[in-house]
């Protein structure tokens, strides 16, 4: 599913295919044989592929917003503590770890695609 391909050049055939470049274009940007790109368009994009590609409104907490709480969780600090270190309210970290499981239990990458999955 070219494997060979790094992410952003997975992205770029798939944008290249919606602007309505044919599979030999998009194989001659890309500098790779055409039969990897057909079989790269023909699979759904992996989860990371979806993952990038999903922007959260301004006001939902990023990937990046997710990973600070967890690094707070680790280092003791409280949730207000997480919360004003990152500029937000501690309503919002509050409900962001009660709804991944808790402080023992939250996972960035988990919450993030639990929010992306209710957003979609």
């Amino acid at each position: 599913m070219g494997a060979h391909l790094t992410a952003e050049q997975r992205q770029l055939a798939r944008r290249l295919k919606a602007k309505g470049l044919s599979i030999r274009q998009i194989s001659q940007q890309l500098g790779c044989v055409h039969q990897t790109i057909r079989v790269l368009l023909l699979s759904p994009p992996s989860r990371a592929e979806q993952m990038e590609s999903w922007d959260p409104r301004p006001s939902s907490l990023t990937l990046n917003e997710r990973e600070e709480i967890m690094a707070g969780l680790a280092q003791g600090l409280s949730l207000r503590q997480i919360a004003r270190n990152m500029g937000r309210a501690p309503s919002t970290i509050s409900r962001e770890v009660a709804s991944g499981g808790g402080a023992a239990n939250y996972r960035p990458y988990a919450a993030h695609c639990s929010t992306r999955h209710r957003a979609c």
